[in-house]
């Protein structure tokens, strides 16, 4: 029995053993992969640091995270290389997909409006010209400009017709075209227009040279098409553009320098030879013909005046001309001519009303320029004593003799004053005198009656 017994705790402390021992293996096990763990992730077990040991560990950390690093970019590359190498017949035709789309959108759109839009905003400056009527049909225009484009850009541009229209007007009526030849432009280009033009349109050309007559500025409007080449490259460019032309102010400034009084009148019937200015406000050279202007005091036609060949430069222009002055009719209306002079006499000076008559060319009329001076309403002032001294020099010149015109002023005019006395055959018989010195005596005495006297309606 106790054979027995003895031999049940061996079996099971065996039995315990053989449990335990693998339970013991496991564990050891466990300890192990904690062990390797901790050298896996630069962790030293317990025991193992040494004075250098976080150094060590942050230069591990570094060099795995940089070997990271590396090995991802790498693998995006082989990952991107593999991508391409398999659908890059995919990403060809998509390439030539695109550039078969916005290939000819870049070259019939999107360049085409891009130097569309730069003539669009290009000013053009008018730094000359001309403009010169040449006969009923044609006319003479020049015109000096510029255009700039961006620095770089070397376009050349094919030769165009500019068609000449009035913008405000009803609708697109060119009344002339001019032609234009090929430019090359690069930067800033000078430009010049210059050629004979045909008159297409009367009312038209007629409109803007009102304009231009009456205005201190004019817009001159046209359009054209050319082709604009920029190396192989061609663009089809419209053209509405309006330049701004200096205008003729009315003439302001117009005015008699000199007037010598020719009686009895020469064969043609002029009885008036003098030079006077008349002003250019406009940056053209300007050629009209030969015009006639009639002159006006109020309401009354007292006077014509001829100038020939009037060819105008910028600036004041001095010219000769050859008038008469209708004796008659300022005799027969004296006291209407003083009325209509009543606000400006104080002042010591006559206003004139000046009209053109006509205006010929070898002959022909001219009438878009004859019909704008005869509708326009231009004037000037003539200093009395200018005016008396021109007479008086006339007299002494013995270019005229006054005698006799006090009676004819008295027949024509059949008044007086409440005297019984003419002031005006006075004044006119005062001229009638050979001596300077008198002369000057005398003058000075009928210039003081006429002004103290008053005429009777």
């Amino acid at each position: 029995m106790s054979s027995e017994k003895a031999k049940e705790p061996a079996a099971a402390g065996e039995d315990a053993a053989s449990t335990s021992a693998p339970a013991l293996q496991n564990a050891e096990s466990s300890s192990g992969s904690a062990d390797k763990s901790k050298f896996s992730t630069g962790m030293a077990p317990s025991g193992m640091f040494n004075s250098t040991g976080n150094a060590d560990s942050s230069s591990s950390s570094s060099s795995s995270s940089s070997a990271s690093s590396k090995s991802d970019k790498v693998s995006k590359r082989k990952r991107m290389r593999r991508h391409c190498a398999r659908f890059w017949l995919w990403y060809l035709i998509s390439v030539i997909v695109f550039l078969a789309i916005f290939l000819p959108l870049l070259f019939t759109k999107i360049i085409p409006a891009i130097a569309q839009d730069i003539v669009n905003k290009a000013h053009l400056p008018v730094y000359g010209g001309s403009l010169r009527a040449i006969s009923q049909d044609s006319l003479s225009i020049g015109l000096q400009t510029s255009l700039t484009i961006p620095s770089g850009l070397h376009v050349q541009l094919d030769p165009t017709e500019l068609w000449l229209y009035n913008k405000d007007g009803s609708g697109f009526i060119p009344y002339t075209m001019v032609p234009l030849g090929a430019q090359y432009v690069t930067g800033t280009t000078d430009i010049t227009v210059a050629d004979e033009a045909e008159v297409l349109n009367v009312t038209g050309i007629e409109t803007f040279l009102a304009k231009f007559l009456a205005s201190d500025s004019v817009d001159l409007s046209f359009k054209g098409n050319t082709t604009a080449h920029l190396g192989a490259i061609r663009s089809h460019i419209n053209m509405d553009k309006t330049l701004t032309v200096p205008g003729l102010r009315n003439l302001t400034g117009l005015s008699i320098n000199s007037a010598n009084f020719v009686l009895p009148p020469e064969a043609d019937g002029s009885n008036l030879i003098g030079n006077l200015t008349l002003p250019n406000w406009s940056s053209l050279e300007l050629g009209f013909g030969n015009i006639t202007f009639n002159i006006w005091t109020g309401d009354i036609l007292v006077a014509k005046a001829s100038v020939v060949e009037v060819l105008l430069q910028p600036g004041n222009n001095t010219l000769p001309f050859r008038g008469e002055v209708f004796l008659d009719t300022v005799l027969a209306n004296f006291v209407e001519v003083l009325r209509s002079q009543s606000g400006i006499l104080g002042s010591g000076k006559i206003a004139l009303g000046i009209t053109g008559n006509e205006t010929t060319i070898n002959g022909q009329h001219i009438t878009y320029v004859e019909n704008v001076l005869n509708r326009a309403r231009l004037s000037s002032e003539l200093p009395l004593m200018q005016l008396f001294t021109d007479v008086f020099g006339s007299v002494l010149n013995g270019d005229t003799s006054l005698g006799g015109i006090g009676d004819l002023l008295k027949n024509a005019t059949g008044r007086s004053n409440s005297t019984g006395d003419n002031p005006l055959s006075d004044l006119l018989g005062g001229l009638n005198i050979t001596g300077s010195a008198a002369a000057e005596t005398s003058l000075q005495e009928a210039v003081e009656r006429f002004h103290s006297r008053e005429l009777e309606p």
